[in-house]
């Protein structure tokens, strides 16, 4: 029994610690027609997303500047994945990238993938 009992924690510990950190998509969008983007391309952009396994977490055009702001960004998003590889494959994808040519007529957006806790 000792050994058994012995044995499930240290398995129970291994998957504790085996979890991976979730990663995040961030987004800054400077539009110049957001209501065609929301229209037209967000739709697509969030079907993309949730087929890789992500979820809105935000998505405003209400924005504060804090500090160094790039006062041209009307809108931020922030989506969440498992793991940065899901976030990764999701953004590499075909869909995406085919998704990605028809975006410069809406304005600009930087995009960035971060690892979170």
């Amino acid at each position: 029994m000792k050994k058994f009992l012995t044995l499930f924690l240290l398995c129970w510990t291994a998957c504790v610690y085996a979890q991976t950190a979730p990663a995040f998509v961030i987004s800054e969008s400077s539009l110049i027609n957001t209501e065609a983007y929301m229209k037209d391309f967000a739709p697509k952009a969030r079907e993309i997303y949730a087929k890789y396994g992500g979820t809105f977490i935000v998505g405003t055009d209400k924005i504060e500047g804090v500090s160094n702001m790039d006062k041209t960004v009307t809108r931020v998003t922030i989506a969440k994945f498992d793991s940065f590889e899901k976030a990764q494959a999701m953004i590499n994808s075909p869909e995406r990238k085919e998704l990605q040519k028809s975006r410069a007529k809406y304005g600009t957006t930087r995009t960035y993938i971060v690892e979170g806790k």
